[in-house]
């Protein structure tokens, strides 16, 4: 007598990726947009995944660039050198990032499985991009309340980690939990979002080779269903073709830029009045010199 839920599926293709292409030059920051974040997917067998996207108040999103930084770590290796590999990737990385002469506010980096240790290592080191580990979770066992030692969570994720250090401002570790269903169904949605409306996501100017691999990774899991529980937490079921690495990135992109409480819920967007994006712009300048540090 009690039939579940299901929400309607999200059926996100690659041409619906590619009509988001707008005139733009690759790297530049159209105006209205107040955050950038650079976002990394960690796939060391194969390659870092990165996106730099930009963000509006209102919850609008550009994607500036797109790479893959080809890498191939074997998984022989013993800890001490794989974490001197992947650390060795990342500083290249952030070198790179460096040379696109964009200002960046943060680096999310995946930090999920094996390489947590050497991505929250390298966080707490690197002078180069303020960076912080992020760790997705699935919608059904992504819990803000569990082993958050500073805050609630804001928008489906939760900043983690050793609370003295944070109010000391150190290099203690921190990291961010995630809900990576919810985050990605938002890239979907904002995909979906007609061009120029709230809350769309749009791409620099390039033709359909440039973003080809891009355009297919974005759509490469779609989701067939989400059945809501009576704890209040929902059961995604994706369909899911490999590889889908900029997806995971473009949605990490936006769980950072929630961690910069620019979209609040990072979920839906809202309509801010020009007095309150000014006073909103403002304290985010000023949070940014401590951010993830």
């Amino acid at each position: 007598m009690s039939p579940k839920r299901m929400e309607y599926k999200l059926d996100v293709t690659a041409k619906d990726v590619l009509l988001k292409v707008i005139d733009s030059p690759w790297l530049t920051v159209p105006e209205g947009y107040i955050l950038t974040v650079a976002s990394t997917d960690l796939n060391v067998s194969y390659g870092l995944t990165t996106v730099l996207v930009s963000f509006k108040v209102d919850g609008s999103a550009h994607v500036i660039w797109h790479d893959i930084q080809q890498c191939r770590i074997p998984s022989t290796l013993t800890q001490a050198e794989y974490n001197q590999q992947v650390y060795a990737q990342l500083d290249k990385l952030q070198d790179r990032l460096l040379a696109l002469n964009v200002k960046i506010d943060c680096h999310a980096i995946d930090g999920s499985g094996i390489p947590f240790d050497c991505v929250t290592s390298f966080c707490r080191t690197t002078k180069k991009i303020p960076s912080c580990a992020f760790l997705g979770r699935a919608s059904h066992v992504f819990n803000p309340f569990v082993r958050s030692k500073l805050r609630d969570a804001i928008g489906n994720t939760v900043l983690c980690g050793d609370a003295q250090a944070h109010a000391g401002n150190s290099l203690g570790i921190r990291y961010v939990f995630w809900d990576a269903d919810k985050y990605k169904m938002a890239v979907h949605k904002a995909i979906l979002a007609p061009a120029g409306s709230i809350g769309a996501l749009t791409i620099f100017a390039g033709d359909s080779k440039e973003h080809s691999e891009f355009s297919l990774q974005l759509c490469n899991e779609k989701i067939l269903s989400i059945q809501h529980k009576q704890d209040g937490r929902d059961f995604f079921t994706w369909k899911t073709r490999e590889p889908h690495d900029f997806l995971d990135a473009v949605a990490q992109a936006y769980a950072a830029c929630t961690q910069n409480n620019i979209l609040g819920t990072g979920l839906a967007a809202k309509t801010i009045t020009p007095s309150k994006a000014q006073l909103l712009a403002k304290l985010i300048r000023e949070r940014r010199k401590t951010q993830f540090r």
